[in-house]
């Protein structure tokens, strides 16, 4: 097996693609398939606890919230979704922020609690998951979910407001 660095690996698909050629290079000795096959052995008992928890935390998880909305819910799943830009101001980015800071979390937990008490007022109950696909940019194909639940707590809103002043 020949090693080379990142950078003459680069050198060399460059210059055979100059030459309207592919890199002729050596199979690799390893591949993803032997890698799963290793890390499953590794860690099977550790991934067996894992998957077990994700499936004791995610269980009962509503498959659908209750939203108004402006037409009736098709019968079969389409899964399109879109997306919607927004964009903060500085002085609301740093309010924002600040609260953040003060009760020792990151902006992005402020945000997904302000979108889970928003989606809770707007009647989908007090189970809210959320999920975010990763995509890959060449293919387009989802490749990771990150689920997040968050359960609100109407009865605190009093409170919670008092704490964010």
């Amino acid at each position: 097996m020949v090693r080379r660095s990142l950078w003459q690996g680069l050198s060399e698909a460059y210059q055979a693609r100059l030459d309207g050629q592919a890199p002729q290079w050596e199979p690799l000795p390893v591949q993803y398939a032997d890698y799963t096959l290793w890390q499953h052995n590794q860690l099977g008992d550790i991934l067996a606890q894992q998957l077990t928890h994700w499936r004791q935390a995610l269980q009962g998880i509503p498959q659908a919230l209750p939203l108004p909305a402006d037409r009736p819910r098709s019968a079969a799943a389409s899964h399109d979704g879109d997306l919607v830009e927004f964009h903060l101001d500085s002085e609301l980015h740093g309010r924002l922020d600040a609260v953040a800071r003060r009760h020792g979390v990151t902006l992005f937990m402020v945000l997904h609690a302000a979108l889970a008490g928003l989606l809770t007022r707007m009647g989908a109950g007090t189970d809210i998951p959320s999920a975010r696909w990763s995509r890959d940019a060449r293919t387009r194909r989802s490749t990771t979910c990150r689920v997040l639940r968050q359960h609100t707590r109407p009865a605190d809103r009093h409170l919670r407001r008092a704490q964010l002043q």
